[in-house]
């Protein structure tokens, strides 16, 4: 037995090195494996969820590339929750296929609306418009006049959040899906001002890009979700987030208790050098700013959970959760609400891994190179349907 499991465990971790470009449960799915059946038996039974509790409270360690298999739930842990999936599966109470295909059904059909000359289109726009810093008034009102007019063609009604900052008018720019559906609210953020001496295509006309296509996705989608979703397009981000925490003054204590922040910054990269790496910006733990000491929250988990199903989408490393970084996200987290933020990243040095203090911003953003000849659109194509697939995952469950 034993050195069956020893050739079973070789020809597995062969298969995942040569398959690990496609989805690692469909490349094992033509030797009749699923998820659950980590004894490799044939059938999932008590004595599986008795492995994964094993596993769960960490008795055992089972080999990375064998996870997938107790991971039930792709929540990217092997918990108790996965351990009691089993037993219900075991005893006849729950199907784990039918769950796993309806999902990745969703996922399929929903990402195939993504459109790189429609990101494309909208990224042009915005960087022709010139630097959108709140210091030139000219170019930031007409950031907010397209932003509001795309909304308005997609069929929502923006309002605009009027606020000033040194003295500047600016504003921030909100819409509603599905207002009053839930008391859970679901806050996608991004700012749309950029440094005052370059277009921002990276930062930030990608994340602008990227929430508007994902917001006319969600409202042409007749997918039902369980959540109010709000999109804020956000001003004055570069001077310290002062858009964000405007919008935040603003809400109630009762909003505040019901709402978790999903904000997007630099949602693509350059095809200037560097290595790149997609991070996920959570809250520290006792202001610890190593990655292994960051807080996981529904967003992250969905984050995890779509990235599993999508494989890679560019990057040489995904960290996540990644501490806290320097973004739109902090007027959140200091308020007590649990924010994310998604950006991309440089690798610096071997030292960095797993520190947004470490891991640098791109190392055109801030200079005159921010341009929309120097920017990666397939990037920002991938990033969308994580940041569109990730929606999905924590919206429509």
């Amino acid at each position: 037995m034993k050195n069956f499991r020893k050739s079973l465990s070789l020809l597995l971790a062969l298969m995942l090195f040569f398959c690990c470009s496609v989805n690692a449960e469909a490349a094992f799915s033509f030797l009749g494996m699923r998820s659950g059946d980590v004894d490799f038996d044939g059938s999932i039974t008590a004595e599986d969820a008795r492995l994964i509790l094993r596993a769960a409270v960490k008795l055992d360690s089972p080999a990375w590339f064998l996870r997938i298999f107790y991971d039930l739930d792709s929540d990217s842990q092997i918990t108790s929750a996965d351990a009691r999936t089993a037993l219900r599966i075991a005893v006849g109470l729950e199907e784990l296929t039918e769950n796993t295909s309806s999902y990745e059904k969703m996922m399929s059909g929903m990402l195939e609306g993504v459109s790189q000359k429609n990101l494309n289109s909208l990224m042009k726009k915005l960087c022709s418009l010139g630097s959108r810093s709140i210091i030139y008034p000219k170019n930031n009102t007409a950031a907010q006049q397209f932003i509001t007019d795309e909304l308005t063609s997609y069929g929502y009604e923006p309002s605009k959040q009027l606020f000033t900052y040194a003295s500047i008018q600016t504003a921030n720019i909100i819409a509603t899906l599905n207002p009053g559906k839930s008391k859970d609210i679901l806050l996608l953020c991004t700012h749309y001002d950029c440094w005052d001496g370059a277009e921002g295509a990276i930062d930030n006309a990608s994340g602008v890009a990227a929430m508007l296509h994902v917001a006319k996705l969600l409202k042409e989608s007749d997918i039902e979700l369980n959540k109010e979703v709000r999109f804020a397009f956000l001003s004055a981000e570069e001077y310290g987030y002062h858009g964000a925490y405007h919008y935040v003054s603003k809400l109630s204590s009762a909003e505040r208790n019901r709402l978790i922040a999903f904000n997007v910054d630099m949602a693509g990269n350059s095809d200037l050098g560097g290595g790149r790496c997609l991070t996920v910006s959570t809250e520290p733990v006792s202001g610890s700013y190593t990655w292994r000491e960051a807080k996981h929250n529904d967003v992250s988990k969905a984050i995890d959970k779509a990235k599993n199903y999508l494989g890679n989408i560019g990057e040489e490393k995904y960290y996540s959760p990644v501490a806290a970084g320097r973004h739109d996200s902090v007027p959140f987290r200091e308020n007590g609400i649990p924010a994310v933020t998604l950006s991309w990243r440089e690798i610096r040095s071997s030292g960095s891994y797993g520190s947004d203090y470490g891991l640098a911003a791109p190392s055109q953003i801030h200079t005159t190179l921010d341009t929309y000849e120097n920017f990666n659109n397939k990037s920002l194509f991938n990033t969308t349907k994580l940041i569109f697939g990730s929606v999905l995952t924590l919206c429509a469950q």
